[in-house]
């Protein structure tokens, strides 16, 4: 044989040998099944409360019909308990989201909650953007500490009356907790930024002040649940009954501005706890 067909054959049986390998890597593509979707169809009282499949944590539920709904947060009452849905822009998207399954995870921290995942519907299944911030009160019992707690009128509070806003802050002693009923409490721009930065103001821009009669203190130190649940309230028209602590005052001559719809801002309050049914929510961020 001469040595032009010597190496005809041999490219020949390499040829061979690749459309074997070939076609044998494509037969066991062919036996690969699909991966199954961890996502286990439930009603949404079942997973929210943990009845369906204990040890799983991942379904699919229907949209439920919330009861309110604010920005990445829903409520949902399943008889006598508060349960809770987080998505990305939930508030926005829920409408459009009539109809499909909710791919949802249970989650247990800071409070018990469903974090949406995927949306599957009749065209297929789209995933959810994850979010960085969102709100879920912390409902705990009311305690007998709590219950304790000496009432005070914050209602008679005057923001000229130095001696008597004093009495909240003793010296060398932590500021007094009292349980109060507050009224009206609204959600505002920061009163100390420019007038340009308010006008112009994003959803950071915002803190709730407690306004009183005759004086008005910046809300501090709130969790991000505790804030979705006051908007809750607020959309209720109902009173802010809880556990409150004066933490610093203003200098004379700053209480002496009086702001559109906030009047004289005498200091800062931390709202410590407040009664939602017959549990509390907590206020601060420990």
């Amino acid at each position: 044989m001469s040595s032009h067909a010597r190496a005809s054959a041999r490219i020949a049986l390499a040829v061979s040998a690749l459309v074997v390998v070939v076609a044998v890597a494509g037969l066991s593509g062919c036996g690969k099944k699909k991966a199954a979707d961890p996502f286990l169809p439930a009603s949404y009282a079942a997973a929210a409360q943990g009845d369906s499949a204990k040890e799983h944590t991942q379904f699919y539920v229907p949209l439920p019909k919330f009861d309110f709904v604010h920005g990445n947060t829903g409520m949902v009452k399943v008889g006598k308990t508060l349960t809770f849905m987080v998505g990305k822009d939930l508030e926005a998207n829920c409408k459009a989201w009539s109809g499909s399954l909710i791919g949802v995870q249970r989650m247990t921290l800071p409070a018990p909650y469903l974090l949406v995942r995927k949306v599957k519907s009749a065209t297929g299944i789209a995933p959810v953007d994850s979010i960085p911030s969102f709100g879920v009160p912390r409902l705990v019992p009311l305690t007998p500490d709590m219950v304790g707690t000496p009432g005070a009128n914050l209602g008679a509070l005057n923001w000229g009356d130095d001696p008597g806003l004093q009495e909240f802050l003793p010296p060398g002693k932590p500021p007094v907790a009292v349980q109060s009923q507050v009224e009206k409490f609204v959600h505002l721009p920061l009163h100390t930024l420019p007038a340009a930065q308010q006008k112009a103001a994003t959803p950071y821009d915002y803190v709730w002040y407690i306004v009183l009669p005759n004086a008005t203190f910046q809300v501090v130190a709130l969790n991000s649940g505790a804030d979705w649940m006051m908007s809750y309230l607020q959309s209720q028209n109902k009173p802010l009954y809880g556990s409150f602590s004066i933490v610093s005052l203003d200098p004379y001559e700053a209480k002496q501005v009086e702001y559109p719809q906030l009047g004289h801002v005498a200091g800062k309050i931390k709202i410590n706890w407040f009664k939602f049914g017959l549990s509390a929510v907590k206020g601060g961020l420990g």
